[in-house]
């Protein structure tokens, strides 16, 4: 299973955190500022980050400007969106003026932008530059403005296309003092809001146990066009639209997002943060109807204002009302919380019936782990299959049927000997389509051939499916449920009795950039709540794409499974157990 769209990451979160302290002027700011300090595979006090329909690969380079590391994005394939190093945020003295410098070289369209936390916690984007491709290191510097009520910032030189980025020498130095109230940004990162177009008169009461204020956005506010306690919002270039409808899911009212010219940025709904329980796990979930992907991001503030960003998942295109629906684990010290759906691209958006519900996990019996691989390669015999066996571990292969007897591919005979010792083989439809974009009859190709072709090219009768991509909506959940037993989709999470849905399987994706430590960390989890954990791989190479990992990488989580003494099983015999359970 490749990935389309952002994210999971190979799952995504971006954290303000861990302040550095101000000096007085002349003095550069930014920690690391040559990025020559490294902590395992990152610079010292940076982060990186991704939003949108986009695969990045992030490097912490061995050459630069000046001495031998600088920061490099390398984008693959884009759509939308934006990929972007930023160091951690620095105190900076409010009302003042500072200038920021650094070296960078590019072959696609950038921006630069400073991201500044005021004293109550909200943020604010202040667009510095929009510099032109370099191919050699060039130098840029911008002022950066710093209204009264500043606490920190942070700047951001965001990829905005296919190509690379590279970055060194980085400075943030005091100037003096300016005027405290700056300009709103024209163009800003995907997860961050900065202005809204209105501020309701009111709040309406919690309906229900649902804190999201008027979640069925019935109520209108003063403005007549929106709803109370809701706020419209755009970032870059694009001419987002934004319609309270006279119709919905249930009521007479929804919220529509359309986007005709896209370049960059996003547009979306918002509800007022509301408080929250800190350390407390919700379900967030929302209906949807839509022709393209949005991506759904929680903006947390906590006790100390700071605020972190939490990638919930991504909503598919449907024709109908289609529910989305993802947990969210807050911060021990959170305070309230805002949820949001980022249409990043050309297309409509329309949403109704939102949801945030406190829930208390329930636990499994024990806990399980389940690895899958998606598509058909040669690894999955030569390189996977000797790991698993030398621990009697079993899993599962969701097989694309194209590739099925095509040169250089696993033999009918290497499949069955696999399926024989326990290795589940399950479906990933016939072409890796995006499903959909189909009409319901392709849709029944995909799934009805691909079982098929199984069945002709080895014997085995496939019981469970994986979507390519990830990407479902409502009536293709059902058009899965009637073929097969189970759906495992890579909506981010683990599986419990409280939320187990057999027709979408959460799921961990592992990509290049995931360590074997971080797999392990999501066993721990899974240990410790006593949690079904579906761990989604594919290629098992040296030197491979985003997605892929590495022998070594594979071998390390083996290992690391065997010692900790978690079953691992096929998706089909956690199933056997998960489901009386339920």
């Amino acid at each position: 299973m490749k990935y389309a769209w952002l994210g999971m990451v190979v799952f995504i979160m971006v954290v303000v955190g861990n302040f550095q302290v101000a000096f007085a002027a002349e003095t550069n700011l930014i920690p690391n500022s040559s990025v020559e300090t490294a902590v395992g595979r990152l610079p010292a006090d940076w982060s990186h980050a991704k939003k949108g329909n986009n695969i990045s690969v992030f490097t912490h380079a061995t050459t630069g400007h000046t001495g031998s590391r600088s920061l490099l994005i390398k984008v693959t394939q884009y759509v939308a969106g934006e990929s972007y190093w930023s160091f951690a945020p620095v105190l900076v003295t409010p009302g003042s003026e500072y200038v920021y410098s650094e070296y960078y070289k590019s072959t696609m369209a950038t921006k630069v932008y400073a991201k500044i936390v005021r004293t109550d916690g909200s943020e604010l984007i202040v667009a510095l530059a929009e510099p032109a491709p370099a191919n050699t290191w060039t130098k840029l510097s911008a002022t950066v403005p710093v209204p009264s009520n500043a606490r920190s910032v942070t700047i951001v030189h965001a990829a905005l296309g296919l190509g690379t980025l590279q970055t060194d020498d980085f400075s943030l130095v005091l100037q003096g003092v300016v005027d405290p109230n700056p300009p709103i940004a024209t163009s800003t990162p995907t997860s961050t809001p900065p202005v809204a177009t209105s501020t309701p008169t009111s709040t309406p009461p919690v309906v229900n146990g649902n804190p999201i204020p008027n979640p069925s956005v019935e109520t209108v506010s003063a403005n007549p066009a929106l709803p109370l306690s809701w706020r419209s919002i755009k970032t870059g270039t694009n001419n987002a639209k934004f319609t309270y409808l006279t119709s919905g899911h249930t009521g007479g009212r929804s919220l529509q997002v359309e986007i005709g010219r896209y370049t960059s940025g996003v547009a979306y709904y918002r509800f007022d943060p509301v408080p929250v329980i800190g350390g407390k796990t919700y379900d967030f979930s929302f209906y949807h109807k839509s022709d393209t992907y949005a991506e759904i991001d929680a903006e947390i503030t906590l006790d100390t204002g700071e605020v972190v960003y939490q990638y919930l998942g991504v909503s598919f295109p449907s024709s109908d009302w289609s529910r989305f629906a993802a947990r969210i684990r807050l911060p021990e010290n959170a305070k309230t919380v805002s949820i949001y759906s980022l249409l990043y691209s050309k297309g409509k958006l329309v949403t109704d019936d939102y949801a945030l519900t406190p829930v208390t996990v329930v636990p499994l019996d024990r806990a399980l782990v389940s690895l899958t691989l998606d598509d058909f390669f040669n690894s999955m015999y030569d390189t996977v299959f000797p790991m698993f066996k030398s621990h009697d571990f079993k899993g599962t292969m969701y097989l694309t049927t194209k590739d099925l007897g095509a040169p250089d591919t696993m033999s009918p005979e290497k499949l069955s000997e696999m399926h024989d010792y326990g290795f589940e083989v399950g479906a990933h439809t016939v072409t890796h389509a995006h499903l959909p974009f189909l009409t319901p009859a392709q849709v029944e190709y995909e799934l009805a051939q691909s079982k098929s072709d199984i069945s002709t090219f080895a014997g085995i009768t496939t019981r469970n499916f994986a979507t390519p991509y990830g990407e479902y909506n409502d009536p293709i959940k059902q058009q899965i449920g009637a073929l097969y037993r189970s759906h495992r989709s890579v909506d981010v999470g683990y599986n419990t009795k409280d939320n187990f849905d057999i027709l979408n399987i959460k799921a961990m994706s592992a990509t290049n950039l995931t360590s074997p430590e971080t797999v392990l960390g999501w066993v721990d989890d899974a240990i410790r709540d006593k949690a079904w954990l579906v761990v989604v791989y594919h290629d098992i190479v040296d030197n491979g794409g985003t997605w892929t990992n590495t022998p070594a990488h594979m071998q390390a989580v083996i290992d690391g499974l065997a010692s900790r003494g978690v079953p691992v099983v096929s998706v089909e015999s956690a199933l056997n157990e998960v489901v009386p359970q339920i």
